[in-house]
């Protein structure tokens, strides 16, 4: 009809999509190694006894990616670690002192990569009751043994980690060094066998006899891993 135009806006605009990052992935977690002895021997409360030799198996809740195994002395000195895949280990193959405790720890490795878990377990191989000497050695050794007997008893000690470079005797004789070594391995002994101690020795005593039951352990004593 010819009449006013007329006119109406509206403000409007496209939404940007939405972007949603994916979510991280929480790590799976694991339980501790759960341990346990799989060779002849008995419990004696805080600590396994093994028979002859020892060998462990353990279980873990989760995926796991692998184990670190390590093994320790009384003392807390490493005596052997390593990776392992599987759960088991058997300890035949290790030189370990029969009456002396050892400590092993498990670390278990999530495949998730998650915390590690860890369990340990203190245990030992049982002492001989009558160990025999070597048939090279005396039945005792005292400050009149020959050299001989007294050396191949040093190098014992040596093997076995009672004495350092510091406190090194005088090889092949009867010096209160040697008697102070000799002390050190009765009293490590005695202190892991308190039923059946060895006859602890004077080493400021230049008279002292090395008995026979001491001499018959020490040189049975197979030295450790290290």
């Amino acid at each position: 009809s010819g009449g006013e135009d007329t006119a109406s806006t509206v403000t409007f605009r496209i939404a940007e999509p939405e972007v949603t990052e994916a979510p991280t992935p929480t790590p799976a977690p694991i339980s501790a190694p759960q341990i346990g002895a799989s060779a002849p021997g008995y419990d004696d409360g805080s600590v396994y006894v093994f028979d002859t030799t020892a060998a462990f198996s353990w279980s873990v809740d989760g995926e796991v990616g692998g184990y670190t195994v390590t093994l320790y002395d009384a003392q807390g000195g490493v005596v052997n670690t390593g990776s392992v895949s599987g759960n088991s280990l058997d300890l035949s193959g290790f030189s370990l002192t029969p009456g002396m405790d050892y400590t092993l720890e498990v670390v278990a490795h999530p495949a998730s990569g998650g915390e590690d878990t860890a369990s340990t377990v203190t245990f030992r191989i049982a002492a001989s009751e009558a160990p025999t000497p070597a048939p090279s050695m005396p039945a005792t050794i005292d400050r009149n043994s020959d050299s001989a007997s007294i050396e191949n008893m040093q190098e014992q000690l040596f093997a076995l980690g009672m004495f350092t470079n510091e406190n090194a005797p005088e090889r092949g004789v009867f010096d209160q060094r040697t008697l102070e070594a000799v002390l050190r391995f009765q009293q490590q002994y005695n202190a892991q066998n308190p039923g059946a101690p060895l006859i602890e020795i004077d080493p400021t005593n230049p008279d002292t006899v090395i008995d026979a039951t001491t001499l018959a352990v020490l040189m049975s004593a197979t030295v450790p891993m290290g």
